[in-house]
């Protein structure tokens, strides 16, 4: 809002900034050869006519905004009578709603697959603990061609009793992530069901069939051994590992559709089933990953044993490790000369739950509201945003906590407005089950009416002969009654 308010400000236009003026293309033309002119005449190299395409490009420069500074190469003298031309090309060359990116992030899912062992029935991950921490990130950019999959899990450690743990050490506070990478390019097919038979995570559950060309990417935290996880940490540990093994599973997400529409989804698969999808690579790379210490990239054949051992529940510590996961095409490809914007927006530092314990003096620093969020249900925070609390974590606690308690604000009406539309939508279904069963009375009610008529009228009827019958009996009992009689003779003449 401000980005347009100062350029309108800027090109002299009286035009209000909220209500800009789609100009048609003669206006355009007109402005772009006036442009010309004035360059021509101050005898400086003006550039071409700005059309749609190129201000397009502009427009897809970093997906967290921001501007390109194109203008340099415009002489001064037609800046400004081109400005309010940019903002209103831009405004009509922005992409339809349809085609704009998508983040999801940490939606509930569970996973199913076809265990190759045993019987061969299906197996799922039925522990209510271990599908509470399974979450599912799922990123896309159409303009871009890209997107991601990732599922995340955590499971419970249990570290020596005694031992001192350093900065340096793998995260000791109970919990440690691990992450389950699914690139496009090895993805073969991908359906979505809006509707699946099962609804194993209520009524928003979507389920998305995975059938993978290559097995995806196990990143585990670097210096780990199995030996220091819980039993029930082993056991979330050996169910991930069988199946990153998969080439066939489901992922069952809930995903509201108020947050993502289903025909986005469908969108999604058809672009990744036909190939025309590729690896975000911001999002692929695994270095930033448990404080900076990087991942431990398990896949291919190491995988495969590394799955077997744990079935056997046998531990074979640093077995599978790889430098870095592989991609399938070239890495320079989108790296464009170094972090661009969309790697700031997405490419976070780890949570707490990944991040290592900190030495004395670390434990003085402030955090400012960030164990507000951590404490919420995942469910309440609006999906699509950045995580603003891992953001703030690089900014001063005095920049940071202020951002934080907007977003816990905003947060917070949301959940209140979405809670009251819940009620309103419950007392309107409760509503119209009260009328259905007073509509279907009232037909009953209807089709009982004739034989309630002519039964009235029969009785009325008897009634009233009954009466008049009475009546009649009673008029010659009380009346007198006079009789003539005549005789005739037989021998009259």
């Amino acid at each position: 809002m401000s980005t347009l308010s100062q350029q309108s400000t800027d090109s002299g236009s009286t035009t209000q900034p909220n209500t800009p003026r789609i100009p048609d293309a003669q206006t355009i033309q007109s402005q772009a050869e006036a442009g010309r002119e004035i360059a021509e005449g101050n005898g400086e190299e003006a550039d071409e006519a700005p059309g749609q395409e190129q201000y397009e490009d502009d427009d897809q420069d970093g997906s967290c905004g921001g501007h390109s500074n194109n203008d340099a190469h415009i002489p001064s003298s037609t800046s400004s009578s081109l400005t309010s031309t940019r903002v209103r090309v831009n405004m009509q060359s922005q992409a339809p709603l349809e085609m704009s990116k998508f983040d999801l992030k940490k939606a509930r899912a569970l996973a199913e697959w076809d265990d190759d062992v045993g019987d061969g029935d299906r197996r799922a991950r039925t522990d209510p603990a271990l599908i509470s921490n399974l979450f599912a990130d799922i990123h896309w950019t159409p303009r871009d061609g890209k997107a991601f999959f990732r599922v995340r899990t955590s499971f419970q450690t249990n570290p020596s009793p005694g031992e001192r743990r350093t900065r340096e050490s793998a995260p000791r506070h109970g919990s440690v992530q691990a992450f389950f990478f699914i690139y496009p390019e090895r993805i073969r097919h991908l359906s979505v069901e809006l509707q699946p038979d099962v609804m194993r995570l209520g009524v928003d559950t979507v389920a998305l069939r995975f059938k993978l060309s290559r097995q995806g990417v196990l990143v585990l935290p670097p210096d780990l051994p199995d030996t220091e996880l819980s039993n029930t940490g082993r056991g979330t540990l050996q169910d991930l590992r069988s199946l990153a093994a998969r080439l066939d599973f489901v992922l069952h997400a809930k995903i509201r559709r108020l947050h993502i529409s289903g025909h986005r989804l469908q969108q999604l698969s058809t672009a990744v089933s036909r190939g025309e999808v590729t690896t975000i690579r911001s999002l692929a790379n695994t270095t930033s990953l448990y404080r900076g210490r990087g991942g431990r990239a398990v896949e291919g054949r190491d995988l495969e044993e590394a799955a077997a051992a744990t079935a056997a529940n046998t531990s074979h510590p640093g077995q599978g490790v790889v430098s870095s996961p592989a991609i399938d095409d070239d890495d320079d490809d989108d790296r464009e000369g170094g972090l661009d914007e969309d790697a700031v927006c997405n490419e976070r530092p780890p949570a707490y739950e990944e991040a290592g314990p900190s030495d004395a003096r670390g434990k003085k620093r402030r955090r400012g509201s960030s164990t507000s969020i951590k404490d919420k249900d995942v469910d309440t925070v609006a999906v699509g945003l950045p995580n603003v609390r891992e953001l703030c974590e690089l900014l001063p606690s005095s920049i940071a906590k202020p951002l934080m308690d907007i977003l816990a604000a905003q947060q917070s009406m949301f959940t209140q407005q979405f809670a009251a539309q819940e009620q309103r939508l419950d007392q309107l279904l409760r509503t119209t089950n009260e009328l259905r069963a007073k509509i279907t009375d009232l037909t009953r009610e209807v089709d009982r009416q004739p034989d309630y008529i002519d039964n009235t009228v029969d009785r009325r009827l008897e009634e009233g002969l009954e009466e008049t019958r009475e009546a009649i009996m009673r008029s010659l009992t009380r009346g007198s009654m006079r009789a003539t009689l005549y005789f005739d003779s037989p021998n009259r003449d």
